[in-house]
């Protein structure tokens, strides 16, 4: 689990959770009006939603390794157009 501590850091602009056998995003409420950049890879997550959903400057999304469908992303990239998503 990532610790809820992580929304005390509100001007974070990278948040990387390599590898870290997570199943769900967690709640980066507190971070998400400075967060342009989040990896994700390596990690069993299927979807990002809802939390994603909120993270409207992106700039930067990893998302190789996990089961993040293609049908998603495609979501994604219509919701968030200036995101690049990496799946390698």
């Amino acid at each position: 689990a990532i610790p809820s501590k992580v929304n005390q850091f509100d001007k974070l602009t990278t948040l990387a959770l390599y590898n870290n056998n997570l199943g769900q995003l967690p709640d980066i409420s507190g971070i998400e009006s400075h967060l342009d950049s989040l990896y994700v890879d390596i990690n069993p997550i299927s979807t990002l939603f809802p939390a994603i959903s909120h993270l409207t400057r992106l700039k930067q999304l990893g998302v190789a390794k996990t089961t993040v469908s293609e049908a998603e992303i495609r979501e994604i990239e219509k919701l968030i157009p200036q995101c690049q998503i990496l799946t390698q």
